[in-house]
């Protein structure tokens, strides 16, 4: 009977880790997700004095799906 119950309190902490761990994987995609337009626009204003093109720095600002729906749009 002791050996059930420790089987069995095994078992919860061992689905209670892979919740936590599948809840923690969500939460940084959905963080990610949300700061990718972010990072997209910090890394188009860092690159466009290189450039020194407003062009180009607005196309290195863009989020990638964006570009991707520009560029089959005109092409």
């Amino acid at each position: 009977m002791i050996t059930h119950t420790l089987i069995l309190s095994s078992l919860s902490v061992i689905q209670s880790r892979h919740r936590l761990l599948h809840c923690m994987r969500y939460c940084l995609f959905v963080h990610w997700q949300s700061l990718l337009p972010v990072v997209h626009g910090l890394v188009g204003l860092l690159i466009l004095p290189l450039f020194q093109s407003a062009f180009t720095g607005l196309l290195l600002s863009m989020p990638l799906y964006v570009f991707v729906l520009l560029w089959f749009w005109v092409g």
